[in-house]
């Protein structure tokens, strides 16, 4: 069992409320709408049917393999400088392609967010593809005091290899905040955070390619 901590005040990018989430399917009907486009990174929102804030979805090419980013991505070690709001983190089981780990966020607007969640790996194929999908669980963990246990919760990572240094990566986020959040100003919000989660990665990976 693995465990991380990091200090509050150390939290990074406190704008990721959470990972994210799709418990029920998308209509996909209502139109995505671009709200940032950057630095070779796009982010768009659209509202989620049955959820209080809305989804994102965001797109980048980067420098790097197939196979380096989605090492990258699933590696437990790299969440502290990875995830938006990162505050601790402790891993239940790993067993190759499916792990289960507990997470504390520490948002911009009011009290921590914790919640279970499951990770599926599909690793890069023949074709090209790969897909990360991390879910909430339901669990009977004790709920720390002062914190707010998200259940409704899915998020998707989807690379696909342009060439053997280059690769496409979607992420694309559906949830559930929980609490009592100001609506408006998360949905103000979601743009930015996804983006300077590709930006923190493309930088991540090309000191190392340079190393």
């Amino acid at each position: 069992m693995i465990h991380f901590s990091l200090p509050k005040s150390m939290a990074i990018l406190p704008v990721f409320f959470l990972l994210n989430g799709f418990s029920a399917a998308a209509d996909e009907s209502v139109p995505w709408t671009e709200k940032l486009n950057r630095d070779g990174i796009v982010v768009w929102t659209r509202p989620a049917d049955g959820y209080p804030v809305d989804s994102y979805r965001a797109r980048s090419d980067i420098e790097a393999s197939i196979e380096d980013l989605f090492d990258h991505l699933t590696d437990f070690s790299g969440y502290p400088d990875n995830v938006q709001g990162f505050r601790e983190m402790e891993v239940i089981s790993d067993e190759g392609d499916s792990s289960e780990f507990y997470i504390v966020l520490d948002p911009p607007l009011g009290r921590d967010r914790d919640n279970v969640i499951r990770m599926d790996l599909h690793p890069p194929d023949a074709d090209g593809y790969a897909l990360i999908e991390k879910r909430a669980l339901k669990t009977d963990r004790p709920i720390r005091k002062n914190t707010i246990r998200i259940t409704n919760y899915y998020e998707t990572w989807e690379l696909v290899r342009l060439s053997d240094t280059r690769t496409r990566a979607t992420l694309e986020v559906r949830f559930d905040p929980g609490g009592n959040p100001p609506k408006t100003v998360i949905n103000w919000l979601l743009a930015r955070g996804p983006y300077e989660t590709f930006l923190q990665i493309k930088e991540q990976l090309e000191e190392t390619a340079e190393s």
